[in-house]
């Protein structure tokens, strides 16, 4: 695994004197894993927008995100919008968003659970 400058620069940033050895540990990564605005924020290197924070507060209300420092190290901060990690790690508002076409039961399990959280099946 290739540990790039701008790996070094996350890892420094969340723990001071880290070493490649700490950014190829899984359970360092688990550990540091970025799980807030404002930490998300600051490893990119990046500000959001008043309206693009506001709707990412409400959004991960409901989806909570949580991304690796390697994970994050993949995102093109210049460009959030289109980019995939991006897009992948970090919930959407239009995730809250119900259309028309969203049922409550869209496995229709209800029909097969003899009480509540239990599905029963045969």
């Amino acid at each position: 695994m290739i540990y790039t400058r701008h790996q070094q620069e996350i890892g420094q940033q969340i723990e001071a004197g880290s070493t490649q050895s700490n950014w190829r540990d899984w359970r360092w990564q688990e550990k540091h894993r970025v799980r807030t605005l404002p930490a998300l924020e600051q490893l990119l290197g990046i500000e959001l927008g008043d309206e693009t924070r506001r709707d990412l507060e409400k959004t991960v209300e409901k989806f909570p995100f949580s991304i690796t420092p390697y994970y994050l190290s993949l995102i093109n901060a210049d460009d959030l919008e289109n980019d995939p990690v991006f897009r992948q790690a970090v919930p959407s508002v239009h995730e809250l968003t119900l259309s028309s076409a969203d049922m409550a039961d869209p496995l229709h399990e209800d029909a097969d659970s003899p009480v509540p959280g239990i599905t029963h099946r045969y």
